[in-house]
């Protein structure tokens, strides 16, 4: 297969018009209850194993498109998009830590996202420690 020019890349990939009547970009999936032909795929959604669609925070199909794009833009086999900073926060935090680590946090840091350290990292043994965002050298 021919090698794509990243320009070119960059605006055909994440799109397969044949699938969307010939429009060029994915449609926009607004919805907030998704129906599974079997118990199996439900199941399959909740372990991220079921691509079409589970819910709208796991993502639909324009968010699956995007993905495939980016991650191909990027030579990777995969790339995740999150619907939220919070969970994109989150992750990124479960995917760097370990119990034992010490973790400095500014003290303005979003609220749901001190919940995050205060009740999931820190019985997990990881220490967080916030610290006066105006604090400057003094760190």
């Amino acid at each position: 297969m021919t090698k794509l020019h990243a320009h070119t890349l960059l605006v055909t990939e994440g799109r397969e018009p044949e699938k969307h009547f010939g429009t060029v970009n994915p449609p926009i999936h607004q919805a907030s209850t998704i129906i599974f032909q079997t118990l199996d795929d439900l199941e399959a959604a909740y372990k991220g194993q079921y691509k079409p669609s589970s819910y709208g925070l796991f993502g639909v199909p324009v968010t699956h498109y995007l993905q495939d794009a980016l991650a191909s833009l990027d030579g990777a086999e995969e790339a995740i998009l999150f619907p939220s900073g919070l969970k994109a926060i989150t992750v990124a935090l479960r995917a760097l830590l370990a119990p034992g680590d010490h973790l400095l946090m500014v003290d303005t840091v979003y609220g749901p996202t001190r919940e995050f350290c205060d009740a999931v990292l820190a019985p997990l043994g990881v220490e967080t420690t916030y610290y006066d965002a105006l604090i400057g050298e003094g760190i």
